[in-house]
């Protein structure tokens, strides 16, 4: 066979084993080398088209609706407790609106037609199967008042809802964590490690491992928000997103290390907030707690665990789940049209 040919076979073969490492969908290349889909992104929230409207009337004859869609583009799923999740319309007074009260512009995002938006799933092939969506509705809306002359009125809904980052860093464990000459070069026990993390607003986007003694590791991570700056989360035991600066829960995340064990051993972490720690199912270790992210800041957390029933040199994925409660906000101006003054009438 001509040896040009032999190359360009090769080089053809070559191109379609690395374009099948990797799949495209939706303009987003993915690697099958990684665990989860990625991204920094949880709901994404849009108002459907025309509600509202762009223009509103001072007349009770003109009711208007606002609806609310939401996509789960992150890998948690909804619900993930039993905490309220709910879209709530802020900007407008509920009296002038035709409505009681503020609770009548608020709704549970999770109907009872429904019991979970399904998360985006990563496939065993790289594919991508998208996430859940939802719509929310606020009906018979309508403006009481009678107007002098046209204004214009800032709608905000609040989506506040419960969210998970699920996480997964490779860590190198030896017999002797000290023993730099002897052990076999498998995986080093000093350094930085990559961190995967699950789509979603809250990643660990950090990771250093590094010996203590011969039979005990450190890891030092660092918990930070990567959603949209303007976005808030809270300690996921709250009913609400109440994002007044002198509520405790505000800018907490629970770190749960608990579903990584190594020979029955769990991490043993410091840096919790008093009282929330949890050892109860972890062997006396500390194993899960709340951390705040002061201002929003990144957090480091440390964790040990005890090695001292190692007896190999191998690399071992550890998983550590974030939950939290998740606020974000989307915004719409509306024009109220004086009825006087814009050619429709009230008969």
């Amino acid at each position: 066979m001509d040896i040009r040919k032999i190359f360009v076979f090769f080089m053809v073969f070559a191109l379609l084993m690395v374009a099948g490492c990797k799949t495209q969908q939706q303009g987003k290349t993915v690697s099958q080398a990684t665990p989860y889909i990625g991204g920094s992104t949880g709901l994404i929230a849009k108002f459907i088209d025309g509600a509202p409207p762009d223009q509103i009337f001072d007349a009770d004859q003109y009711p208007f609706g606002i609806s609310v869609q939401l996509e789960n583009k992150g890998e948690s799923p909804l619900p993930i407790s039993d905490t309220d999740e709910y879209i709530e319309i802020m900007g407008l007074n509920p009296e002038d609106f035709g409505k009681e009260s503020q609770d009548d512009l608020k709704n549970d995002i999770i109907t009872e037609e429904e019991t979970t938006i399904e998360p985006a799933k990563k496939n065993f092939d790289g594919s991508i199967s998208p996430g859940g969506q939802t719509v929310i509705g606020f009906d018979e809306l309508k403006y009481a008042p009678d107007m002098k002359g046209d204004t214009d009125v800032l709608i905000r809904a609040n989506i506040c809802y419960n969210y998970m980052t699920e996480t997964t860093t490779k860590i190198c464990l030896k017999e002797d964590l000290m023993d730099t000459e002897n052990a076999p070069a498998i995986c080093k026990v000093s350094g930085d490690k990559k961190t995967d993390n699950s789509g979603a607003p809250i990643h660990i986007t950090s990771f250093k491992e590094a010996p203590i003694g011969t039979k005990k590791v450190q890891f030092s991570f660092v918990i930070g928000a990567v959603g949209d700056a303007a976005d808030s989360f809270f300690a996921v035991s709250e009913d609400i997103c109440d994002d007044k600066i002198t509520n405790q829960a505000r800018y907490a995340v629970f770190v749960d290390t608990s579903p990584t064990t190594i020979n029955g051993k769990y991490l043993d972490c410091e840096g919790f907030l008093a009282g929330s720690t949890s050892t109860g199912d972890c062997g006396g270790s500390r194993c899960s707690g709340f951390v705040r992210l002061f201002d929003k800041k990144p957090r480091i957390l440390s964790c040990t665990l005890d090695t001292s029933d190692v007896k190999s040199t191998f690399e071992k994925a550890i998983q550590i789940n974030l939950v939290y409660k998740y606020m974000q906000s989307i915004e719409k101006r509306v024009i109220i049209k004086d009825v006087s003054t814009s050619g429709q009438s009230d008969t």
